[in-house]
């Protein structure tokens, strides 16, 4: 071909290899990539990480060799640009996990059995977010390490990274994998430190095959907390270990992290997940209503996806709502119903649900004073009803999290995101504890 044009023969490449390939790897990959120019027989093209044209070339360099030649002759070459061209390149070969390592591999991974894969549903606002995360579960440790999640609340950041990891898990089952929220990962350390067994401490993550940090923003300002993850990341990192990392901001715009820890967390791969469309909210409902065998008719769902945008813990919260009310309220899950009760969700946020008439519900509901409640008891019932008021705090008021956590007792804002945390995984794992939130919400929202 004379004077090839950069954009028609990556074009005609893209037909060839679009016959070759799954719908599903077309629009992942190929869609992430621009031609940019041709010099001679080496077509150029942006994609958007090193780490991510690390992967796309081991998969997909066989199948792209013969078109390429075909419209630029045979020495034709694909030559990749990055934004980020001093990142470290990762090693492509597939780590092992050696049978030698019985205590690690029986090591509790405290991963949650119903954030798996197949219930993260994929939609624009996370096709790479997911992409990624299988290629990971099939390479853990060689492409995307680390991978940061990040985004807003609710969006799905600890199903997937928790999905991932139950995938290395069934794939490599002598693999050490493990989760941890950040604020846990932070007691543990004070605790070690108290107890002079901080080597212990770091020895113990050390040896960890894929390690989940969850939340990863509450770091921010604790310099021995970051000294410590760094000396896990690094050595896990130069053993190519996998490291999954989420966090409700970039890496931008995480404050008072230590510079060194922060140009770690872009060797990887950074991925934001984003608000789904309407198309995704319903496909969100429908998994939802099928696996908890709910009633629900496809016009509920539609007005459900249509008037809930925010996050996916909002939208699950006003479905299992509106089931709780039918359930306790012996009628059935109707479109009018849908619109009452998703009416006072609106007029109740809009005006500002006070904290103290959720409060006051949850001491009800468990037959507790308020003194009590707002006491430092570490009763499991005591803590459990102050984690649920948390919950339903973010989700049914404007309330900040620091906001939140001062009217209860005066709780930090870490308490409160592991609050939220602790709730949400009790309401996705335990049917009758999300009957309970269920119930008292709708009170709160009925009376």
């Amino acid at each position: 071909m004379s004077n090839p044009n950069h954009i028609e023969v990556w074009n005609n490449c893209l037909s060839v290899i679009r016959n070759l390939i799954s719908e599903h790897d077309f629009k992942t990959w190929f869609s992430e990539i621009a031609p940019e120019k041709i010099e001679g027989s080496k077509l150029f093209v942006k994609v958007p990480s090193k780490a991510f044209y690390e992967y796309f070339d081991s998969k997909f360099c066989g199948i792209l060799k013969k078109p390429l030649e075909t419209f630029l002759g045979e020495k034709a070459n694909l030559i990749y640009i990055t934004p980020n061209q001093d990142n470290p390149r990762a090693d492509s070969n597939r780590p092992q996990f050696s049978d030698k390592k019985p205590m690690a591999s029986r090591i509790d991974s405290q991963l949650n059995p119903n954030y798996n894969i197949a219930c993260f549903i994929e939609g624009a606002c996370n096709k790479i977010a997911r992409s990624a995360g299988i290629a990971i579960s099939e390479n853990p440790g060689s492409v995307f390490n680390p991978l940061l999640i990040y985004g807003g609340s609710g969006l799905g950041k600890t199903h997937l990274a928790q999905a991932i990891g139950l995938e290395i898990k069934a794939r490599f089952p002598n693999a050490a994998v493990l989760y941890v929220n950040a604020d846990t990962f932070k007691t543990q350390y004070m605790a070690a430190c108290s107890a002079n067994k901080l080597n212990n401490f770091i020895q113990f993550y050390q040896m960890i095959d894929t390690l989940i940090v969850d939340d990863i923003q509450i770091f921010s300002g604790l310099p021995g907390t970051q000294k410590a993850f760094f000396s896990i990341f690094d050595h896990l990192h130069q053993h190519r270990k996998q490291l999954i990392l989420t966090s409700d901001r970039s890496p931008a715009e995480l404050k008072v992290m230590e510079e060194r820890l922060l140009s770690r967390f872009k060797w990887g791969l950074s991925v934001e997940l984003k608000r789904p469309d309407c198309e995704t909210r319903a496909n969100i409902l429908r998994s939802k209503i099928k696996i908890a065998k709910m009633n629900i008719g496809e016009d509920v769902v539609d007005f459900l996806a249509k008037n809930i945008d925010k996050n996916v813990r909002e939208l699950e919260g006003a479905l299992n709502t509106i089931y709780a009310y039918s359930k306790f309220g012996n009628c059935p899950v109707t479109l009018s119903l849908a619109e009452q009760l998703v009416g006072k969700i609106a007029v109740q946020k809009n005006e500002s649900v006070s904290l103290e008439n959720i409060i006051n519900n949850v001491c009800n509901y468990f037959n507790m004073t308020i003194d009590t409640f707002m006491s430092n008891s570490k009763k499991s019932e005591v803590v459990q009803a102050r984690q649920i008021a948390m919950y339903l705090g973010r989700n049914l008021t404007k309330s900040s999290l620091q906001t939140i956590g001062h009217q209860i007792g005066n709780r930090n804002y870490a308490t409160v995101v592991y609050a939220c945390k602790t709730i949400a995984n009790l309401i996705d794992t335990d049917n009758a504890f999300k009957q309970r939130v269920s119930e008292i919400e709708s009170k709160i929202l009925t009376a």
